[in-house]
């Protein structure tokens, strides 16, 4: 499940003054959350009909197999080409390049407002529902007397696109902001604007053996130790023996947060039982259905089906409900 990058390099061929491609690296997410690079080409230009032929040749590297998920810069060329050659996959915008723009189209207010930056993140990134994202920004544009910006006015009309709320697709840790730190990093360590075409080359493939490189020293690390449980319970024990390191880590998290919740149930409708769960000290809440005849839940905030494991609010109701083991799901 790839998310596509598209950063500019000067590439400067023998005998030619330099000349600035684009670099679309297709960079994913492994199972110990560590940054995977899949392939990556330098194009002539941000055509529609260039990038139809980017995807339709990684399409042919991956055996035709689409990605669910795929995220991008905000490109009208890229999001049509991802329209003509990957039909069924989930578009969305990187939260990462929607972060790095704030400055660009936001300067006058950055520069007279310090805390606005961390704001905007924290409402991007905080929002668990649709309703409590609604809330943020509301709040926030509000805040700021920002209600006739008109980058924010468009980011808005496609917050689908980027927005945690509206997250229906698989997607890992790619949303978090510790991935787009991850990823920041890996451009700033191996490269840079104004690369000669041969150092690229270099540094591209140096990129690589690392990354595989820290793939395999966390796999004999999974392979050989398992996690300290936080309690000896069959979930944890579960979640331990299905999830690599890092995974149970996110998942324990999660555990140790539902201690903390309030569960309050809201409805009925058969078998199915529908509690608000919320965390009191985060202002948030997630409403959980959770259907009695097979134990199976289901949550506002979605976490199980873009991360890949349960969150507090469907552990709260396990626990309330007695279910000490579950179908963990798989990352």
């Amino acid at each position: 499940m790839p998310t596509l990058v598209t950063q500019s390099c000067l590439i400067q061929p023998t005998g030619q003054a330099g000349l600035t491609y684009p670099f679309a690296p297709f960079i994913g997410i492994n199972h110990h959350k560590q940054i995977v690079i899949f392939g990556a080409a330098l194009l002539l230009d941000e055509t529609t009909e260039s990038f139809v032929w980017l995807f339709k040749t990684f399409l042919a590297a991956m055996s035709a197999r689409q990605p669910k998920t795929i995220f991008t810069d905000w490109c009208a060329a890229m999001s049509k080409a991802i329209t003509i050659s990957l039909p069924d996959t989930c578009h969305k915008l990187c939260l990462w390049h929607v972060v790095q723009n704030v400055p660009k189209h936001l300067n006058s207010v950055c520069s007279r407002e310090p805390n606005f930056q961390k704001e905007f993140e924290n409402c991007i990134y905080g929002g668990v529902s649709e309703d409590d994202f609604h809330k943020r920004w509301d709040n926030l544009i509000s805040k700021y007397g920002l209600a006739t910006n008109s980058w924010l006015k468009d980011l808005y009309a496609v917050r689908e696109k980027w927005a945690l709320a509206y997250c229906n697709s698989f997607c890992g840790t790619m949303t978090t902001k510790q991935w787009a730190e991850s990823m920041d990093n890996l451009f700033k360590i191996h490269f840079y604007r104004k690369l000669p075409l041969s150092k690229f080359i270099m540094q591209y493939f140096k990129a690589l053996v690392q990354l595989r490189e820290d793939e395999l020293v966390e796999d004999y690390e999974s392979r050989q130790t398992k996690p300290v449980l936080l309690v000896d319970i069959p979930m944890l024990t579960e979640a331990a023996e299905s999830y690599t390191r890092m995974v149970y880590m996110d998942f324990e998290y999660e555990y140790k947060s539902q201690l903390a919740c309030l569960c309050e149930p809201v409805g009925t409708d058969g078998t199915v039982y529908t509690f608000k769960v919320s965390v009191p000290q985060k202002q948030s809440s997630g409403h959980v259905e959770f259907n009695l005849s097979n134990a199976t839940v289901t949550c506002s905030c979605k976490k199980f089906e873009s991360m890949g494991f349960l969150c507090m609010h469907a552990l709260k109701v396990l626990n309330n409900n007695n279910i000490l083991i579950s179908h963990l799901g798989t990352y």
